[in-house]
């Protein structure tokens, strides 16, 4: 009962295992999610870095497109051709250079009070007495001054949303470029595509609505790590914000499918492995615990066995001990024969009864010891004995060690054996004191 006890309490002992699979599981989900988040996080630091540098990059070349045709007209303010046959070809060479360059006129000499327009540069300064101010500016200063984003109609009467710069030149000359914007941001952002999407406001006028932009839905640009980055473009005296962002599609995140199910699969595996590694040890502390048991009853059974022996020895012991003193207690001997009748042993008081050692008559014919007119009785009682499996008297006489005859009764007990029938005899003889014995035999 104890070592069943003991075997309960080490399976109950060794239950947890298998349950330990479940905390592997959950751990097992858990840095999964946090796998997750974390490349996350580093997505979105990555393509903050790679929209800040395309930012900057946007930002440059939008910049240096702006120089680029500010110097082109300051130059061609500066030097124009003399006849207008010439400026017109320096104007087509300019605009197809600068394709959004709408108009380049060159107003003659002039003062603010009289000053006459191409029809072109009229109608866009009707649209706006603002441009009437950016004018006069470039006048007094003699630097460049650019007006607001206007929207003009052109010959074809189409809107086109623009911005005016004035540009003095020698000779009281002044030099009006009326440049199409979105033409301008358009072709400067299909150099990158859609990665990133672009809002232009002008600074100067504090516009909460850009007056260009590249994306649908809402023009606004939320403050984000791939969105909302600012920069200044400057354009003669007036200052435009940019802002952008990054477009989804331009570093997508890679699905979470792709980092739950290997994260699932591992953590399932890794609880599988778990649980059938706790299942073993619990197979193997049952098969322990088995062998222990087994153990303990072969060393029970080895110890009931030593003291049955003891028992038996103790048994046997006491029963020669018996046997010793019945026999002497008779005043004969008793001796074993086997089938032939040589002796296997003899008691010890053959000594003081025949004057034989024991030791000397062992592998003896006990047909040694026995006068020769009793041999044939001898040898008759055995051949009864081994008939009628049964014990057999016979009175003869034997032969002392110094040659007097001893009148003996003789009981023959045959050795039944079940394959061979008779294995030997026991025998036992007592004197047969109710006759005298001399030297020469009987009296």
């Amino acid at each position: 009962m104890r070592e069943t006890l003991n075997m309960d309490e080490s399976s109950g002992n060794q239950t947890p295992l298998v349950w330990l699979a479940i905390p592997v599981l959950i751990l097992g989900l858990v840095l999964t999610s946090i796998t997750n988040q974390q490349l996350g996080r580093h997505h979105h630091q990555y393509a903050g870095a790679v929209y800040h540098t395309l930012h900057n990059a946007q930002a440059s070349a939008l910049a240096a497109g702006l120089q680029g045709r500010l110097a082109a007209l300051q130059q061609l303010a500066s030097n124009p051709a003399s006849e207008d046959s010439d400026f017109e070809l320096q104007v087509q060479a300019l605009q197809r250079a600068y394709p959004d360059l709408l108009v380049v006129t060159l107003l003659g000499a002039y003062t603010p009070e009289s000053l006459t327009l191409s029809p072109e540069a009229l109608a866009a300064i009707q649209e706006d007495s603002h441009w009437q101010r950016v004018l006069n500016q470039a006048l007094e200063t003699g630097q460049p001054a650019a007006t607001t984003v206007t929207p003009v109609r052109t010959a074809n009467q189409d809107q086109r949303w623009v911005t005016g710069v004035f540009i003095p030149g020698p000779n009281d000359h002044l030099l009006l470029a009326l440049i199409d914007l979105p033409a301008f941001f358009s072709a400067a952002h299909g150099l990158i595509g859609d990665t990133l999407k672009l809002a232009v406001y002008d600074s100067s006028q504090h516009a909460r609505n850009p007056f260009f932009y590249t994306h649908a839905g809402s023009q606004t640009l939320d403050e984000t790590p791939t969105a909302g980055a600012a920069s200044i473009l400057t354009f003669a005296d007036r200052q435009w914000l940019l802002r952008s962002a990054l477009s989804p599609s331009a570093l997508p995140r890679p699905p979470a499918v792709l980092i739950w199910l290997p994260g699932l699969l591992l953590s399932l595996v890794a609880a599988a492995l778990i649980g059938w590694l706790g299942y073993q040890l619990i197979l193997q502390q049952r098969a322990a615990d088995h062998q222990h048991a087994g153990q303990a009853q072969l060393k029970a059974q080895l110890r009931n066995l030593r003291v049955e022996k003891d028992v038996l020895r103790q048994a046997l012991s006491e029963s020669e001990e018996r046997s010793r003193d019945l026999v002497a207690l008779a005043g004969g001997f008793i001796a074993e024969l086997d089938e032939q009748g040589l002796i296997g042993f003899i008691s010890a008081q053959v000594d003081a009864l025949a004057g034989y050692a024991p030791a000397d008559l062992v592998e003896r014919n006990f047909t040694s010891l026995i006068c020769p007119d009793s041999k044939l009785r001898f040898e008759e009682a055995m051949t009864a004995a081994r008939h009628d499996k049964a014990m057999t008297l016979v009175d003869l006489g034997l032969l002392h060690a110094e040659g007097m005859r001893l009148p003996y009764t003789l009981r023959v007990k045959p050795v039944i054996d079940p394959l061979s029938g008779c294995a030997g005899f026991r025998l036992s003889g007592t004197p047969d004191h109710s006759t005298a014995v001399n030297g020469n035999g009987i009296d």
